[in-house]
């Protein structure tokens, strides 16, 4: 998120968070231990920045595959379509 690595990006509609906040409060905000009001400035944040919403996405697939590896249940995942261009274009660069 942000640029070259910041973490810092604020956004033209400015929601009141940096990505950097954002993410430091996800775990909170996805146990629903945070206040209403910081519940809608994360809420806020997703609508007007994509980086973020790509990475919940990935966190939220990341989450689910371990816990299919700590309880031994199988099946399938689905993967954003987003998640899986990052991580086949990862491939192609090295």
């Amino acid at each position: 998120m942000g640029t070259k690595g910041t973490n810092v990006t604020k956004h033209a509609e400015d929601d009141g968070l940096t990505c950097k906040e954002f993410l430091g409060a996800l775990v909170d905000y996805l146990a629903r231990e945070l206040p209403n009001e910081d519940c809608e400035q994360m809420d806020l944040h997703l609508e007007v920045c994509p980086d973020c919403v790509k990475y919940l996405a990935s966190y939220d697939v990341t989450i689910k595959l371990g816990k299919r590896a700590l309880t031994g249940e199988e099946g399938e995942v689905e993967l954003p379509d987003e998640f899986v261009k990052v991580v086949l274009s990862s491939r192609k660069k090295k």
